[in-house]
């Protein structure tokens, strides 16, 4: 990746940016008093938050307290603890799980489900708002652990399009969780210093400004997942800083303006404010120490960095956004039959694209042998990739003389190999199709353009979910079918 200057001009007010300092409200968890344990394996014992036994999904177990403040989507905030996770579950010989170290919600139910019991039958949907951490894996696994932001509010789940790996088990990893104006960013450090941290760290969630009046904290499994998701591990040395009007709390006199940019790790930045006499500069994590006496201040930091330009009048408050560049691979070169559709994908989302044909699609359709390259612009990091597809005789198997497409009623997802995925029972004769499902409420959950649709349900409780199938046939006839499949745990 070649490394590049970017200049910065500062030139209009937006808003403040926080500079937590203190603990507002801290816990050691020496004591499970003033803490409301729900079912069984994770629980307040010996100094920490412990997830025992495996602490399976699949029904509630958490803890949880009042946070003694209310936090709205205005306020900023700050949280910081340590997890270890020991040990996870496994499905299909990879490591497998799925639980909550931290959360604020805004009650005390589940963090994503309303349980009307311990084993939360049904799994309801959740209607509590709340901000998460989650630990998870993929479904099917694929050997990641990582974290990832949820956000709820009353009617919708948010999930972070980015993830942080962790390298392995039986380690502890530091957790820096704060929320800023508008946006939730989650750090992972391997010291304690939060000096080191995980590739890919930080990740971000804008908030919804209708996910407000958070004052429980929870430490959980997930009620409504897999039973094979499991979690032994702890978490400890929890520290909440509440910045309750977001405002800048460094000792600097004078305005206080801010101004950010989005630059890519190994990239310098220009730091620069024409309105005002600069004559000094510092790192707002140490504003007493003066790291230029420079107009202008050229930078390359490896994690966000915020910096302080110190003018006549006013001090200027300026943030570097450091980012790692997007995983971007097109395939090994390849063959393709001839007047068969090929489509490259670049599986990166929120970024800027251009293809050797100025396309700005996230993908390709390729229709004839050649050279294909691709450069992302995601937040400033570029990255390129560049793939050969020749073309091959391909025989044609034989053609269906008929439409046939058999859907199931009834589907299992408990993640025992065995009927897990909602797909047709027979389909012949069907040249594209586009499937959506809905729950009961009418509100679209799932959608897909395979043939075989692929819907493993999770997440979702069981019950009855409505589907909508619009496919062409053979004979490039359009046909709308609709029907009903029932979930099982």
């Amino acid at each position: 990746m070649m490394k590049r200057l970017i200049l910065v001009l500062l030139s209009f007010l937006i808003n403040f940016e926080v500079i937590y300092s203190q603990c507002d409200i801290s816990y050691d968890y020496s004591s499970g008093t003033g803490w409301t344990q729900i079912g069984t394996n994770v629980q307040i014992s010996n100094g920490q938050v412990e997830f025992l036994n495996g602490a399976a999904d699949g029904s509630q177990r958490r803890v949880y307290r009042g946070l003694g403040h209310v936090v709205n989507d205005t306020n900023c905030w700050n949280a910081e603890f340590t997890f270890l996770p020991q040990s996870v579950g496994s499905y299909q010989g990879q490591p497998f799980t799925g639980h909550v170290p931290f959360a604020l919600t805004a009650g005390t139910q589940d963090p994503f489900s309303d349980c009307p019991n311990i084993p939360c039958t049904g799994y309801p949907v959740g209607t509590q708002e709340g901000i998460i951490v989650l630990f998870g894996a993929n479904n099917p696994p694929t050997g990641d652990l990582w974290f990832k932001i949820k956000i709820k509010d009353n009617t919708s789940e948010y999930t972070s399009s980015n993830q942080i790996n962790i390298p392995q088990l039986g380690i502890p990893y530091y957790m820096q969780f704060e929320k800023t104006f508008s946006d939730v960013h989650l750090h992972v450090f391997l010291d304690s210093g939060k000096t080191i941290p995980l590739p890919g760290s930080p990740i971000s969630l804008a908030v919804p400004s209708t996910v407000d009046g958070l004052h429980i904290i929870q430490h959980a499994a997930v009620a409504r997942g897999y039973q094979l998701r499991q979690l032994t591990g702890t978490v400890d040395d929890l520290c909440i800083d509440i910045n309750m009007g977001c405002q800048v709390s460094i000792p600097i006199p004078g305005n206080k303006y801010i101004d950010s940019a989005d630059i890519c790790v190994g990239d310098s930045v220009k730091l620069l404010d024409n309105r005002y006499q600069i004559n000094q500069w510092a790192e707002a994590s140490n504003p007493q120490t003066i790291i230029s006496t420079n107009s202008t201040l050229t930078v390359s930091p490896s994690v966000t960095t915020i910096y302080l330009a110190y003018g006549i009048n006013d001090t200027t408050v300026f943030k570097i956004n450091v980012h790692s560049p997007p995983f971007l691979y097109l395939g090994t070169d390849t063959s393709i039959c001839l007047n068969s559709p090929f489509t490259l994908n670049t599986n990166i989302s929120n970024a800027s694209f251009l293809w050797q044909n100025n396309s700005s699609a996230p993908f390709f359709n390729v229709t004839t042998p050649g050279k294909y390259w691709v450069t992302v612009n995601k937040k400033n990091c570029i990255v390129s990739d560049t793939i050969m597809i020749d073309s091959i005789e391909c025989k044609s198997p034989p053609k269906p003389t008929q439409t046939i497409l058999e859907l199931p009623n009834i589907f299992t997802p408990n993640g025992d190999l065995t009927n897990d995925f909602f797909v047709p029972v027979t389909r012949s004769g069907i040249t594209s199709m586009h499937t959506v499902i809905y729950n009961r409420w009418g509100v679209e959950i799932y959608q897909s353009n395979f043939l075989d649709i692929v819907w493993d349900g999770y997440s979702f409780p069981s019950g009855t979910y409505f589907w909508v199938i619009d496919y062409v046939d053979i004979n490039n006839i359009s046909k709308r079918i609709t029907g009903d499949i029932t979930l099982i745990r």
